[in-house]
C-alpha cells in the first residue's frame, strides 16, 4: 500500500522481501528477494537505494547498524528499531522518560518464573520480548495454573518468534493486567527537523478469540480532554524515541480514565489503513514524506470511516479466493483492499474493507454489512458452508 503513495510523490521504491511472490514485487521499481536478517542481502538493498526504511520490524539491527556506520541513511535508525524490537527495552525507555506504561518487569528465568514472587497479582500478562505480533507472543495468566502450564510447555511459546541473538533467559517479560476501557492507536509522524504531527486517535476493537485487530473507527467518540491526552502521550513517546518516520503508538484508556502506552510500531500500521479514504494524507504517504525530508501532509479527516480486516476463514487453506465481494461493493462508501497474498490460512490478514459516510454510525453500518458479505476461502478447503 506504500506503492501508490510513492507514485504520487515521484519516489522510486526498491522492495526487499523473503518471498519470491511477495505482493509488492509486481509494483516495485526494483524487487529483491532475500532473507531480512542476512547482512549481504541488506547490503544489496542499501546499494540500490538512497534511503532505507521498513514495513516490518523483523530484520537484523546489527547489520543495519554496520551499514549506517558506513554512511547508509536509515530512517527510522537502527538504534530506534533495536529499541522497539525488544519490548522490555522499549518499555524501560518510556518509563525512564516519565511516560505512563503498565507496571512491568523482566523475567529472569522463564522456566521458573513466579509472577507473585515479583510482586504481580493474577491476572497478569506474559509477553515475549522479541517478535510477537497480532496477539502472538502474549499470554494472559489468569491464575497460578496458567503460569504453571506456560512453564511446563516451553520457555517461549511457538508463536513468539525470538531472534537467534535472544537468549532463553532474556526472552520474556511480565506486565500487570490493566482494567481496559478502550484501546486506541495514535499515528505520529516526525520529520527531519523534529516536527511532530499526529492523526486523531483511532479506536481499535479486537477479535475476541484470535486477539487480532478486527475493527478500527475514526473519529473516536471521546471528549476533547481524553483525545488531547492520547495525542500528547503518543507525541511525547515519539519524541523520546528520536526517530524519523511514521509511528503507531498503541494506548490503553483505563476504566479510571488514565492513558497508558501499550507498545509502538515504527512504521505504517494496520490501524491506520483507513486513512487512505478518511484523511487528506494517508499514513503511507506521510511515512514517505517524513523519511524523504518532504513537508508533512494534512491529517485532517475528510469523512468518518470504519475499517475491518478480512481474515482467512477458519478452514481456509491454499490459494485464496473471495466470496461476496461484488455484493459488498454495491454498498455506498465501501472500499475493498485485497493484498494479493498467494496463500491463505485461518485468521491470516488477506485484505481489509473501509466504509466512509457522513456520520460514524452510518459508516459502522456499511462496514458491518460489507463484512457480513465478504469471506476469504482457500482452494484446498473442503467445506465452505
Amino acid at each position: 500500500m506504500m506503492l501508490p503513495a510513492a507514485r504520487r510523490l515521484g519516489v522510486r521504491l526498491v522492495v526487499l522481501d523473503p518471498a519470491e511472490d511477495a505482493p509488492a514485487a509486481a509494483g516495485a521499481d526494483l524487487f529483491l528477494q532475500g532473507d531480512l536478517y542476512d547482512e549481504k542481502v541488506l547490503r544489496r538493498l542499501a546499494e540500490a537505494a538512497d534511503i532505507l526504511t521498513f514495513e516490518i520490524e523483523h530484520t537484523s539491527t546489527e547489520a543495519l547498524a554496520v551499514l549506517e556506520a558506513e554512511g547508509t541513511v536509515i530512517r527510522p535508525s537502527a538504534t530506534v528499531l533495536r529499541c522497539i524490537q525488544d519490548k522490555l527495552t522499549q518499555k524501560q525507555l518510556l518509563s525512564d522518560a516519565g511516560l505512563p506504561v503498565p507496571r512491568f518487569a523482566a523475567i529472569p528465568d522463564p522456566l521458573r518464573f513466579d509472577p507473585t514472587a515479583q510482586g504481580f497479582a493474577y491476572p497478569c500478562v506474559w509477553k515475549a520480548r522479541f517478535g510477537g505480533y497480532d496477539g502472538r507472543g502474549v499470554r494472559v495468566l489468569r491464575n497460578a495454573c496458567d503460569g504453571e502450564a506456560l512453564r511446563a510447555g516451553s520457555s517461549v511459546p511457538a508463536d513468539a518468534v525470538a531472534p537467534a541473538t535472544a537468549s532463553v533467559t532474556a526472552s520474556a517479560m511480565i506486565e500487570e493486567a490493566v482494567d481496559i476501557e478502550a484501546e486506541f492507536a495514535v499515528l505520529v509522524a516526525r520529520d527531519l527537523t523534529g516536527e511532530v504531527l499526529s492523526y486523531p486517535p483511532l479506536r481499535m476493537r479486537f477479535h475476541d478469540e484470535a486477539n487480532v485487530l478486527d475493527v478500527v473507527e475514526l473519529p473516536s467518540e471521546l471528549d476533547p480532554t481524553e483525545l488531547n491526552e492520547l495525542c500528547r502521550v503518543a507525541e511525547e513517546a515519539v519524541r523520546v524515541l528520536n526517530g524519523v518516520g511514521l509511528f503507531a503508538v498503541e494506548l490503553f484508556l483505563t476504566s479510571g480514565g488514565s492513558v497508558l502506552i501499550n507498545e509502538i510500531a515504527p512504521r505504517p500500521h494496520n490501524s491506520g489503513h483507513l486513512t487512505i479514504e478518511a484523511c487528506y494524507t494517508d499514513q503511507f504517504e506521510q511515512h514517505l514524506r517524513a523519511v524523504c525530508g518532504l513537508p508533512l501532509g494534512s491529517v485532517t479527516v475528510k469523512a468518518p470511516a470504519v475499517m475491518c480486516n478480512l481474515l482467512g476463514h477458519e478452514t481456509a487453506v491454499g490459494t485464496p479466493y473471495l466470496s461476496g465481494a461484488q455484493d459488498a461493493l454495491r454498498i455506498p462508501g465501501v472500499n475493498l483492499h485485497w493484498y494479493g497474498k498467494s496463500e491463505v490460512r485461518p485468521g491470516r490478514k488477506m485484505g481489509h474493507i473501509t466504509a466512509v459516510a457522513p456520520e460514524l454510525d452510518d459508516a459502522r453500518e456499511r462496514c458491518r454489512a460489507a463484512e457480513a458479505l465478504v469471506k476469504v476461502y482457500g482452494s484446498a478447503q473442503e467445506d465452505i458452508a
